[in-house]
């Protein structure tokens, strides 16, 4: 297989499972297309194609965003439960959170 790239993205091909996968390092507007696969063998030849644009490529701005954030916040101490109250049966009130990588 041969493959055509952008700067920021990884293609990999997993043989025994047939999959083709493509990572976008940092998933922006520029990103915004549609993509294409082609494949052939010599004698073959086909090709499948994905169309980000509009309201899905937004969807996935939106998610690739918020995934970013999410990961770059897990790098450092954190909330893994944020703070939440209960109220014990001897009618107590008990504040607690939980944190990671402290």
């Amino acid at each position: 297989l041969g493959f055509s790239r952008r700067k920021g993205q990884k293609i990999s091909h997993d043989v025994a499972t047939g999959i083709i996968q493509m990572t976008v390092d940092h998933f922006t507007r520029a990103n915004e297309g549609t993509y294409t696969v082609q494949i052939h063998d010599g004698k073959a030849k086909t090709q499948s194609s994905l169309v980000l644009v509009g309201d899905v490529f937004k969807a996935a701005l939106k998610e690739a965003e918020f995934q970013r954030k999410e990961h770059i916040r897990k790098q450092g101490p954190h909330f893994s439960e944020y703070l939440y109250f209960t109220v014990t049966e001897e009618c107590t009130v008990m504040l607690a959170c939980k944190v990671a990588n402290v």
